[in-house]
């Protein structure tokens, strides 16, 4: 074992647990010493729980990096090859010295949906945007679709522009977001991510899933707004995620859909271990209830958006609705929602005043028309007749 690990050239080892436990235990020891510090995967065919506890305990004694008992998906073992490579080599950097290198890298989140028009790019333009106003995070919103959901939702134009006010500490982080399409909007930056419109190779993939990485390295929080599919280039987005916001709406079409997704990433732990349930205009007229949804998808909702006319109102004005009527339903709804993933309130500095100083004569003039409007409603109302 220890020769042919020493001549063959090699990032990670995945060696096989059989009876007896001792002698494969003592083969991975082996590979271990003789790795030269690349990571050593052990897999195991056993079934029983008490067994498996007990290699999964002698394997980790021998040096392995991780466990995996089969049948495993193709993913989840990449998942885990890729995860123990990364770690071995932050461990690595981190004895020469290079802190710098292996600090915790931004949160990336990505929201998912397996139908098209289920509000993910409503919902990430505004947990950023929010995120963004009411935090001295520096936060990105990288779109993966076609740029015009988000373009329309923010009134921006993606186009090429200077890298954040954040120092980058990497030359190749720089280049990799050097020539990225990028818009500025107040406190928050705006991305094209690489590939939305091209033929799906291992380098588009790669150019994705590297790309984000890089976002991660310069900024605290990078959202991640997807098109309704499930392919390579989304399997890898979701692999780099930390958090996976799955949105749902309570109709039967987008139920079904999401219920086959579910079907097929079952076992796959990059995934299970990390997705979210938003159930999205929750309580729309003729929609199936909360719980048939969770039972349908198998999966507990994490929130519930309410339906609100306000978020169509928002998009109209290019405006996030969390901004443009902050005291709607919707925006209370989604501001909670941001506590909870990373828990800023938006009591921390209310509603800014200058918010409105950022949009367009256009929109202020249309806003402050609505609360005339509103306002005038009201007065009327509350008259005698």
């Amino acid at each position: 074992m220890a020769k042919i690990v020493r001549t063959v050239e090699h990032d990670a080892i995945i060696v096989g647990l059989r009876e007896p436990v001792a002698r494969a235990a003592r083969s991975l020891e082996l590979a271990s010493l003789a790795s030269y510090g690349a990571p050593v995967i052990a897999y195991t065919e056993e079934t029983r729980a008490s067994t498996i506890l007990e290699i999964t305990r002698r394997a980790m004694q021998a040096g392995a990096r991780d466990v995996i008992a089969l049948p495993i998906s193709p993913g989840e073992l990449i998942h885990s090859l890729r995860r123990a490579v990364e770690a071995e080599g932050k461990r690595l950097r981190a004895s020469r010295g290079a802190l710098e290198d292996v600090l915790p890298q931004g949160e990336v989140v990505v929201l998912f949906g397996a139908k098209g028009g289920v509000g993910k790019t409503t919902i990430s333009a505004n947990l950023a945007a929010a995120l963004a106003e009411l935090s001295d995070e520096e936060v990105a919103l990288a779109s993966l679709d076609n740029s015009e959901g988000i373009e329309a939702s923010l009134s921006v134009r993606l186009v090429d522009h200077q890298l954040p006010r954040r120092s980058v500490s990497s030359t190749e982080e720089d280049g990799a977001l050097a020539n990225l399409p990028r818009a500025p909007r107040g406190d928050l930056s705006i991305f094209q991510l690489p590939g939305a419109n091209e033929r799906e190779t291992d380098a588009a993939v790669g150019a994705v899933t590297s790309t984000i990485e890089s976002l991660a390295a310069v900024y605290d929080y990078v959202y991640v707004d997807t098109p309704a599919n499930f392919s390579e280039r989304i399997m890898a987005t979701l692999m780099v995620a930390n958090t996976i916001l799955l949105v749902v709406t309570p109709d039967l079409a987008c139920v079904a859909n999401t219920k086959a997704v579910m079907e097929r990433v079952a076992g796959m732990s990059f995934f299970e271990d990390k997705v979210n349930l938003l159930l999205n205009r929750a309580d729309m007229k003729g929609g199936l209830r909360a719980s048939e949804v969770e039972k349908a998808v198998g999966l507990p909702i994490l929130w519930s958006i309410p339906e609100d006319p306000h978020a169509i109102m928002a998009v109209q004005l290019g405006i996030p609705v969390v901004q443009s009527y902050p005291k709607s339903t919707i925006s209370k709804s989604l501001l909670d929602l941001l506590f909870i993933l990373t828990g800023v309130r938006s009591q921390q500095v209310g509603v800014k005043s200058r918010i409105l100083g950022r949009f367009s004569t256009e929109g202020k003039a249309f806003l402050e028309s609505e609360r005339r409007a509103a306002s005038k409603g009201k007065t009327e109302a509350a008259s005698p007749q």
